[in-house]
């Protein structure tokens, strides 16, 4: 499947964006900027269990949007200045999507794998930017999950703050998973969706996340949520409304979102009907999110959880269930927290559904 183009649709109310698959540009510093690492690493970890979740899957991903280096853009630049004032000197990917560039501010960006061992049908993740955010400074972790076999679409309005967004993704990916002839031609998993964002884009997810899970079976019929999750999400949004896994994550260095806030207090407090998960990476800012891999704290958490939430990957499932979950013992995060139906949750039984094995331990 080299060489595949995804030709489809872009909507700017209903749903849009023209499809082409290529390859992402890997983040490089600019010329002549003598690189910076991060003291202290933000996203090592004491636990082998989520390093092992931190690295790519087995399938190859394409993505529809070209990206470069943010700075290349005055809106790019900006956003870099923010990044560098919270010890961030890594350079962030962007596409041109306006205020980035010259493309439609209104689009989804999607990764997919491709290639000989991609079968699907796989889980969607609709993913949502930040208030302001580029998709493409998503893509570590887009790349990662689509890697371990999930099609993630991350729909954007530049605003990223409110319900519409996540459902301009749905509505995208059902358009192309029901046209004939696409790349994504029934490649997409409708009965394992996980909703999820960062900042403004996370009370979005929130807010699909409490709606869709029977709304969304009247426009498509075997329609089911599975899990959501969140990055230093906004305020508008409350837990008790959200009866799907739930993991909410926050950064103890963000002064954006401060995690003892909102986050905890009305968000994870409030999850009562199913199990719920706080987490505060111990080093994070707000724009921490937009990391490599290396230095990312976000990376194998949210892996973990996808594969536990949508596969019922055993392994994954390990960092959350059980008397000796892996995720307490993470360094990476200084408060980790899980509600009574979480601590009454059992690990998954049989063989794991993930298209391929990776971890072996």
């Amino acid at each position: 499947m080299t060489g595949i183009t995804l030709r489809p649709v872009l909507a700017a109310a209903a749903c849009a964006a023209s499809i082409a698959l290529s390859a992402t540009v890997v983040a490089a510093p600019t010329a002549g900027a003598a690189p910076r690492p991060p003291v202290p690493p933000v996203g090592a970890t004491a636990d082998p269990a989520l390093a092992d979740f931190a690295k790519p899957g087995p399938l190859k991903v394409r993505t529809n949007y070209a990206t470069g280096p943010c700075d290349r853009s005055l809106m790019g630049l900006i956003m870099g200045l923010q990044a560098h004032a919270e010890g961030n000197f890594e350079i962030a990917q962007c596409s041109d999507a306006f205020p980035y560039g010259l493309g439609s501010p209104v689009g989804v960006q999607i990764f997919a794998p491709v290639g000989a061992k991609a079968k699907g049908p796989y889980p969607p993740v609709i993913f949502v930017p930040g208030i302001a955010g580029n998709a493409g400074q998503y893509t570590t972790l887009a790349r990662t999950w689509a890697s371990h076999g999930f099609v993630v679409a991350l729909p954007f309005t530049f605003w990223n703050s409110m319900i519409e967004v996540p459902t301009l993704g749905t509505a995208v990916l059902a358009h192309l998973n029901g046209r004939p002839g696409d790349p994504l031609y029934r490649k997409v998993d409708f009965s394992r969706v996980t909703y999820a964002g960062h900042s403004a884009g996370g009370q979005g997810a929130l807010q699909a996340a409490s709606v869709y899970q029977d709304a969304g079976r009247a426009v498509i019929p075997n329609f089911r949520v599975v899990g959501v999750f969140t990055i230093q999400n906004g305020p508008l949004a409350v837990g008790s409304t959200v009866h799907v896994p739930a993991l909410i994550l926050g950064g103890r260095k963000d002064i954006v979102v401060p995690p003892w806030a909102w986050q905890k207090m009305w968000q994870y407090n409030d999850l009562q009907s199913a199990p719920g998960y706080y987490a505060v990476a111990k080093s994070a800012h707000h724009l921490d999110v937009a990391r490599s891999a290396a230095t990312n704290p976000f990376v194998g958490v949210t892996t973990a959880w996808l594969l536990y939430t949508a596969y019922r990957d055993r392994q994954a499932a390990e960092v959350f269930v059980g008397r000796d979950w892996a995720l307490k013992h993470d360094k990476t995060f200084d408060e980790v927290l899980r509600n009574r139906a979480a601590t009454r949750a059992r690990l998954p039984q049989g063989t794991p559904t993930a298209p391929v094995r990776t971890r072996q331990r």
